[in-house]
């Protein structure tokens, strides 16, 4: 029994250990915040969807978007809101609340997604 309970210690560290989301070339499950904001736009036949993050960095300008980006430093690709959505979960965050807006002429809906870091039982964010 011991065993079996130090494995799946092991195991669960490990796969904390991983999640890895990069926004502007920094690892954000290793930065001390506990909530971020991942905003997604559907793609249409003229333009790609985009996806990004603000977890309270400061921003190089107004009009720019933190994307959501690999190890190597290229954006990560995703095929709808939902894949990015289901890329944050499987990168240790977990969805608190959700909400869908239009762009001014109503054509492009943003989908805002609220995300909180996973906790782990027993340890206490700083």
């Amino acid at each position: 029994m011991k065993r079996v309970l130090i494995t799946a210690i092991s195991c669960f560290w490990a796969v904390c250990a991983s999640a890895q989301v990069y926004v502007d070339g920094e690892n954000i499950n290793e930065k001390n915040i506990q909530y971020c904001q991942l905003f997604a736009t559907r793609a249409t036949l003229l333009t790609r969807g985009y996806f990004w993050i603000d977890y309270g960095q400061l921003s190089r300008s107004n009009w720019r978007k933190t994307e959501i980006a690999g190890k190597d430093g290229n954006p990560v690709t995703f095929n709808s809101p939902m894949d990015a959505l289901n890329f944050m979960v499987r990168n240790g965050w977990e969805l608190v609340s959700t909400a869908v807006s239009a762009d001014k002429d109503g054509n492009t809906s943003i989908f805002t997604y609220l995300l909180r870091k996973r906790q782990v039982i027993g340890v206490v964010p700083e």
